[in-house]
């Protein structure tokens, strides 16, 4: 084999490594993005079950959200979660509140979500 055609293969293989990663990495995206949307739906469903929950009939589900709450209260800029998810406020509102970059309510929104998302995990919540 010539060396032009070491190189095509060299190439090849990492085309074919490439596009393997990207199907993982893919995969992983859409795995994330489902168990993102599941930490949302319970933080926006958290004041109707604490509602409905008159008969005690939630509230080993309210204590594992609850306790997870809990966990992530000191982190800067909880309240972001509040006004998003409790007080259903948009993220222009939540920004002139705050007083921050509407692209910084989404950044922080994320990375509280990505902890409550461990905690959720823990308490078996998703």
């Amino acid at each position: 084999m010539g060396r032009e055609a070491k190189i095509k293969n060299k190439k090849n293989n990492k085309n074919k490594q490439n596009n393997k990663n990207n199907k993982k990495n893919n995969r992983k995206d859409k795995e994330n993005k489902i168990i993102f949307c599941e930490v949302e739906n319970i933080l926006f469903s958290y004041k109707k079950y604490k509602k409905l929950n008159k008969n005690n009939l939630y509230s080993d589900l309210l204590m594992k959200i609850e306790n997870s709450f809990e966990l992530i209260k000191d982190c800067k800029n909880y309240k972001i979660i509040e006004m998003r998810y409790f007080k259903k406020m948009t993220y222009e509102e939540i920004a002139n509140e705050i007083g921050i970059d509407i692209r910084s309510v989404y950044y922080n929104r994320k990375k509280l979500i990505e902890k409550l998302k461990m905690h959720f995990k823990m308490q078996g919540l998703i």
